[in-house]
């Protein structure tokens, strides 16, 4: 993936299991605790994404607070806005065809974290 900031919302919806939107929503203080903090204005309110990394992922997959660089949206937007302008990156970088859409990450984190 090219785009810096669309890798860092690729990797926090891997390995948070967050919705699209959810990346906009989220507070990073804690971090370094391998948990982020979603804001109640959340599809399901507020809540904490514990980290959840696959076997062999290594350290491209760690991220600090002072690495998260998320692209420029309007917060103001609905929740649908947000994660449509997720979908529309997807789409464009051909990643649909590869990994299909951006929920199969949060699909694949709820399979790691059942095992």
């Amino acid at each position: 993936m090219k785009n810096p900031e669309y890798r860092c919302v690729f990797v926090l919806m891997a390995v948070f299991g967050l919705r699209p939107h959810e990346v906009f929503r989220a507070e990073f203080d804690q971090l370094g605790q391998d948990m982020i903090q979603v804001q109640d204005d959340s599809k399901t309110g507020e809540r904490l994404a514990y980290g959840c990394w696959g076997e062999h992922w290594g350290e491209v997959f760690r991220l600090t607070q002072e690495g998260i660089h998320l692209p420029q949206v309007n917060l103001e937007q609905a929740n649908t806005s947000l994660g449509e302008r997720i979908s529309q990156y997807w789409r464009k970088s051909g990643l649909v065809e590869v990994i299909g859409t951006a929920y199969n990450l949060r699909h694949c984190y709820a399979r790691r974290t059942l095992m």
